[in-house]
């Protein structure tokens, strides 16, 4: 397994924002969901009779960075995916309650399993369609393997359209099976993955803007299991960025 991206999540592993249960109810069902899914394994439990029942804050130990409700939180998480087509209807007013909450974990490092990876699966689309917006800049993306293209066509089609709106589109992965040839993308195979086989990643430079930039970096550190984080801050998609430019690519095939 490559170092030169596990790197940054080893070193964010060690100072993640904390989690606060505020008001709880009681009903732990869907708080004990929310809880495993960012391993949580004993939160802090606070009252606040200005707060909801039944609130999540995001704390870096400081001062009160988001809250969500546990409801809002738990459907976002776990509602609403169509695995079939990788797609989903969650209601528009839900997303931008909870992106913002997610933002507020920005850094968090979480592992999760296959079947948990929807919220990130989310991030990277929301990463991707900020570029697709913008219509400039470049993107960069990562699959484990270049055959994941082939059996998921609507995935190659959101890239297909990022290069065609004008952002320059990067595709990495191992070389077992590559992608038609396409006008601003480039695709850079690892012939044995021992550089990106392990990673799956999306990463937006944000054409020059700080504030425009965002990254998904994971890694699987057990079949089916990932390890990861989200972020929008400059500094971290700067460094992921620049792991990627001098570290990774030249040690990959570009075709």
């Amino acid at each position: 397994m490559s170092a030169i991206l596990g790197q940054v999540i080893d070193d964010l592993a060690a100072t993640h924002r904390s989690l606060l249960v505020v008001n709880d109810d009681g009903d732990d069902g869907r708080l004990a969901a929310v809880l495993d899914y960012f391993e949580v394994v004993e939160p802090e439990r606070v009252t606040a009779p200005g707060l909801p029942a039944s609130t999540l804050v995001v704390t870096d130990g400081q001062q009160c960075l988001s809250a969500a409700s546990v409801d809002d939180v738990h459907d976002y998480l776990f509602g609403y995916w169509d695995a079939e087509r990788g797609t989903d209807d969650i209601p528009s007013d839900l997303a931008t309650r909870v992106q913002g909450f997610l933002t507020a974990l920005d850094g968090r490092v979480c592992t999760v399993e296959e079947a948990g990876k929807v919220p990130m699966v989310r991030i990277s689309r929301h990463i991707e369609q900020r570029a697709h917006t913008r219509g400039s800049g470049s993107i960069h993306a990562g699959f484990q393997r270049l055959s994941r293209l082939d059996n998921e066509r609507h995935t190659l089609d959101a890239y297909r359209r990022l290069a065609a709106a004008g952002v320059e589109t990067h595709l990495y992965g191992v070389d077992d099976g590559r992608p038609p040839t396409v006008d601003g993308m480039t695709v850079h195979a690892d012939p044995d993955g021992s550089v990106v086989g392990d990673y799956w990643f999306v990463v937006d430079d944000g054409d020059g803007d700080p504030a425009a930039g965002g990254a998904l970096l994971t890694r699987e550190v057990d079949s089916g299991v990932f390890e990861g984080f989200w972020t929008f801050q400059a500094e971290h998609v700067a460094d992921i960025l620049d792991r990627l430019e001098s570290g990774v690519r030249p040690q990959l095939d570009a075709v």
